[in-house]
């Protein structure tokens, strides 16, 4: 949850894929897929959105979509009768 509240809220996320992060963020598009443990990915993520407050902006824009298009209550509503119909055969 923490990963899509962040997106929510235009804040670009540093994941590693031991997390919901792959299911969710597009590498370099709305947040960064990272290798696990890696201080100094990190630190190298946080300064290069400092440093580039246009590519910050950018990202935090299709983090907001992403939770907009994939994650709203419609679509959420949506997956979940498709799910209910798939696994209980109900029309």
């Amino acid at each position: 949850m923490v990963i899509l509240q962040m997106l929510a809220a235009g804040l670009p996320v540093i994941a590693t894929r031991n997390t919901g992060g792959p299911d969710v963020i597009e590498n370099e598009k709305n947040g960064f897929i990272i290798p696990i443990r890696s201080n100094e990915s990190i630190r190298e993520k946080l300064e290069y959105l400092f440093l580039r407050r246009d590519i910050l902006r950018s990202m935090s824009v299709s983090g907001r979509e992403v939770i907009n298009q994939d994650f709203s209550w419609h679509s959420y509503g949506e997956r979940y009768t498709r799910f209910i119909k798939e696994h209980t055969g109900l029309q």
